[in-house]
């Protein structure tokens, strides 16, 4: 309606002015920043592209990563960080990562926004926690009966050196009149019994001299 009025003409200038201007003040969400996940040792590495800007001082990135099933961890990283995490590894956990980039509008006016949330990223894969206790379970009776049947396989083997046999009397009694030993090698053992030889002296008598000069 102004449009019709005198000066019409510069009115919807004005109009139009403010309306393009109004498009082109207009702040443009930047899209999440991309990044990688490098294992390194004992730790991983969330390593992130560095901003599109003239001033990345005004930039931060938020990294927030959840191991296994426990809480979520919230990291901020800067351009002195080079854009990058490391964290402690644990090879029995899933990580899911994920990053945002913020605009720091308290120094650096309200240029930027902030971008959006990447999409999560995985790395690893859940392990089962009772893992080492079922390995124990199943790996000590195996062991155990093992060992069982290689001692009893010793056993059998060497049973004279520890069980061995011992003869009754009845066969020292029979192997002191055998002449041949048959019990004694059915034994498979030394002579049960061994005689002792007798000691004899042998005496000489010698006469007296004395009697004989006597009588004379």
């Amino acid at each position: 309606m102004l449009c019709g009025y005198r000066n019409g003409d510069l009115i919807c200038l004005m109009c139009f002015s403010v309306m393009f201007a109004g498009v082109a003040t207009e702040q443009v969400r930047r899209p999440a920043p991309t990044f990688e996940i490098i294992e390194k040792g004992n730790y991983l590495i969330f390593n992130a592209s560095a901003p599109e800007s003239a001033a990345p001082h005004c930039w931060k990135y938020v990294f927030q990563y959840r191991k296994c099933n426990e809480e979520q961890i919230t990291v901020n990283v800067t351009e002195d960080n080079e854009w990058r995490v490391k964290v402690q590894y644990d090879a029995a956990c899933k990580y899911t990562v994920q990053v945002q980039a913020k605009y720091d509008t308290t120094y650096c006016g309200e240029l930027e926004r902030d971008s959006d949330m990447s999409e999560p990223v995985y790395f690893g894969q859940n392990g089962d926690p009772n893992l080492p206790s079922k390995v124990a379970m199943i790996a000590i009776p195996i062991i155990l009966c093992f060992c069982i049947i290689v001692a009893m396989v010793l056993f059998r083997r060497h049973k004279d050196k520890f069980l061995p046999r011992v003869p009754t009397p009845s066969h020292f009694f029979k192997d002191m009149f055998d002449s041949d030993k048959e019990m004694t090698k059915q034994l498979n053992v030394g002579e049960l019994y061994v005689p002792i030889e007798e000691v004899v002296e042998e005496l000489h008598v010698e006469p007296k001299t004395s009697h004989l000069h006597h009588g004379l």
